[in-house]
């Protein structure tokens, strides 16, 4: 049986113009009575962009798989398999946020590290370090509050905010802010 799983960095911090390569991550696992071996494999994927501007200070992703970039650029990629929105590190403290949609589109699992804390929005819960939180909730590393509509996530060791909107269904929009 072959597993295969994708890690895409869907928005750089870096400047990006015109076109943009991605690389993908693919993880095989395969089972057979005399072999069991992990491969990995990487392909460098080209997308044709749409470049609307100048670096933003925000990153976002809505619908069945909207993206636009720091620098603006927007792009679609309808895929289930869990992508890196964002990977940075920021004075010593790391930052990852991952996005995964399931078959309707929306994005049904959001996890959000920072400084290896991890937050999970799944299933329309909120849980930080496995353990399910009420809002507001305040957290030597972040606070997380209702903020109108939204839910937001704003990091105490970063200049960082995550901000999104959930639906019955899960998730249907996500923006990350670096102040």
């Amino acid at each position: 049986m072959i597993k295969p799983s994708v890690q895409l960095i869907a928005c750089p911090i870096s400047s990006i113009t015109g076109k943009l390569d991605f690389v993908l991550l693919f993880y095989f696992e395969t089972n057979h009575k005399k072999e069991r071996r992990k491969e990995r494999k990487k392909a460098v994927i080209h997308f044709d962009l749409i470049y609307l501007g100048f670096i933003s200070d925000v990153c976002k992703t809505y619908g069945s798989g909207i993206f636009y970039t720091f620098n603006k650029t927007a792009f679609h990629l309808k895929t289930t398999c869990p992508v890196t929105l964002t990977r940075f590190s920021h004075a010593g403290v790391d930052c990852h946020i991952l996005v995964q949609r399931g078959p309707n589109g929306l994005m049904d699992r959001v996890e959000i590290i920072v400084n290896k804390i991890t937050t999970l929005v799944h299933n329309n819960t909120v849980t930080v370090e496995g353990s399910r939180i009420s809002l507001p909730y305040d957290h030597t590393y972040q606070h997380v509050f209702h903020y109108g509509i939204y839910t937001r996530l704003q990091s105490k060791v970063l200049p960082l905010s995550v901000t999104w909107y959930s639906v019955a269904d899960g998730v249907s929009s996500l923006w990350v802010s670096y102040h």
